[in-house]
């Protein structure tokens, strides 16, 4: 009798151990996608975006239009807050795009994802286009690569399971 009940309560208990061994998984994968989204989205909005009022003439726009974002170390020789291609968000750009490993670091930005990578991160910079010259949206889209492979490529701008995209309007300061 006890070798029956203790059955039943093993044969009960095995899924539901799973279930809660996937769901910790999955989010531990948010919250890696989303501090690796919110550490973009801070580098975006840290580059120069202002205006320069030690000339005669007036104020002048300066926007970083030079760092490399995509590297591990900023650098010069990227795009910085150029805008973006369209579709940088549902497709591997580049310049607009980097590879993560497990625990977050850097592993490439070159397409295709190298072995090591299982997060994939893209971001978009977009003019606004009720102030093109003085307010840009800063888009950052992170997900798995084996999701990426799983789901197919993109073709809309929809937020599919697993996703984290932050977005953040800038208005140049001076």
């Amino acid at each position: 009798l006890a070798l029956g009940i203790t059955a039943t309560l093993v044969a009960t208990l095995v899924p539901v151990c799973v279930r809660v061994a996937g769901a910790t998984l999955a989010a531990h994968d948010q919250s890696m996608s989303t501090m690796l989204a919110v550490a973009r989205l801070e580098q975006l909005r840290g580059l120069t975006f202002t205006f320069d009022e030690t000339g005669g003439a007036g104020a002048i726009r300066v926007t970083d239009t030079v760092t490399d974002v995509a590297a591990p170390v900023l650098s010069s020789g990227g795009r910085g807050l150029s805008p973006s291609p369209g579709g940088a968000l549902l497709r591997d750009t580049e310049g607009f795009v980097d590879y993560l490993d497990a625990s977050g670091r850097w592993v490439g930005c070159a397409s295709p994802p190298p072995a090591t990578a299982i997060y994939v991160r893209r971001w978009a910079i977009t003019p606004l286009p009720a102030s093109p010259d003085d307010a840009v949206v800063l888009q950052v889209l992170v997900t798995t690569v084996a999701g990426e492979r799983r789901m197919g490529p993109r073709v809309d701008g929809v937020r599919r399971p697993g996703d984290v995209w932050l977005a953040l309007l800038r208005a140049r300061a001076s």
